[in-house]
């Protein structure tokens, strides 16, 4: 029951939960500041496309995709791809 308890107290949101409503707010500040490259970027990583494959679709080279990554990866306060995952659907760009 306590685990019931706690699941409805949580916020949910496209199907992603969020601890309350402020972790969501800092989660779509985040996701704002991004630029569109950067949004177009974790996008093509949700859909689990390589660094290679992505930079042939954005005619960059493979070094700036990691780049990219990386970024993302510190703006978004994430570990891993897993975190920019859990973002793009979030935000549902997947």
């Amino acid at each position: 029951d306590h685990l019931m308890d706690s699941n409805n107290n949580n916020n949910h949101h496209n199907g992603v939960l969020h601890h309350n409503s402020d972790q969501y707010q800092n989660n779509v500040d985040k996701f704002n500041s991004l630029s569109d490259r950067e949004k177009e970027v974790l996008k093509l990583i949700a859909e689990e496309l390589t660094s290679k494959e992505i930079a042939n679709i954005l005619f960059i080279s493979p070094l700036t995709v990691d780049t990219h990554r990386k970024h993302l990866i510190e703006k978004l306060g994430v570990k891993s791809s897993i975190g920019l995952i859990k973002y793009a659907l979030m935000f549902e760009l997947i």
